[in-house]
């Protein structure tokens, strides 16, 4: 991959981390309804800067494609309105009610298309680097990528047990009864490792001097690009702007 497809990874964190709230600020605010997927259109293109668009479509497909089709099927037959298109047995749907599906599967597709964005092409340790240098406390960032990187470890020691539990025999793919079967023999040794991993955290930083009231350093580091001010500047004059309308124009 060369260095132009490459340059969303490389922007400093709190950048990309400011222009997600703005555009999924923007997909509310601002009232029209086909806003928001001109807004995904943008998110695409800088999707092609960044790592692979087809994994970006594909985790796009797999969180958002059943909540709007069931966003569709219950504001097209459920919303109130006059405007009919067909009947469905005791049903109706209505245009209003399409309207407002696109309108709300705009907003999610925004917010949805910024955050998996932001987490493909962002490193969480140069995220709490970012914020640490941006005046966040060590604990605070630490507390932070914590929580962050709390369901890829379940996930991975999870995937663990079971492989150790098919390798004792235990049958764990199948129907759905074969899975709970499985499943509830392993949450024992999952909340048992989890306190465990716990522990050896706790004892990991103290041996680092996590709580020593002396400054820290880092041997990552993660410096700012040159049109990071820019960026940024130009993000809150956006911002601005769509409020100033919001309150006058589309009020």
């Amino acid at each position: 991959m060369d260095v132009k497809r490459r340059y969303l990874n490389k922007l400093y964190p709190i950048t990309k981390l400011l222009y997600l709230l703005l555009f999924s600020i923007l997909s509310i605010i601002v009232p029209s309804w086909w806003y928001s997927y001109i807004l995904f259109i943008f998110l695409v293109l800088f999707a092609a800067t960044g790592d692979s668009i087809k994994v970006f479509m594909k985790k796009i497909a797999r969180s958002v494609l059943f909540l709007f089709i069931l966003i569709f099927a219950l504001q097209t037959l459920f919303r109130p309105g006059q405007y009919i298109i067909f009947h469905l047995w005791i049903f109706a749907a209505k245009w209003e009610g399409i309207f407002y599906a696109l309108n709300l599967c705009g907003i999610l597709l925004v917010i949805a298309s910024s955050f998996i964005l932001f987490f493909q092409t962002t490193q969480m340790q140069d995220l709490i680097l970012s914020l640490e240098a941006s005046g966040f406390s060590h604990t605070a960032s630490y507390i932070i990528l914590s929580t962050l990187q709390m369901i890829p470890q379940t996930k991975k020691r999870s995937e663990v047990i079971m492989n150790a539990q098919q390798a004792r025999g235990i049958e764990t793919k199948g129907g759905l009864k074969v899975r709970l079967r499985a499943f509830i023999p392993m949450l024992a040794p999952l909340i048992l490792s989890s306190f465990s991993g716990i522990e050896e955290r706790a004892l990991t930083l103290e041996a680092r001097a996590f709580s020593a009231p002396c400054k820290k350093t880092h041997i990552r580091t993660v410096e700012k690009g040159r049109f990071d001010g820019l960026l940024r500047v130009v993000a809150a004059l956006i911002l601005l702007a769509a409020v100033a309308g919001r309150c006058t124009i589309w009020h």
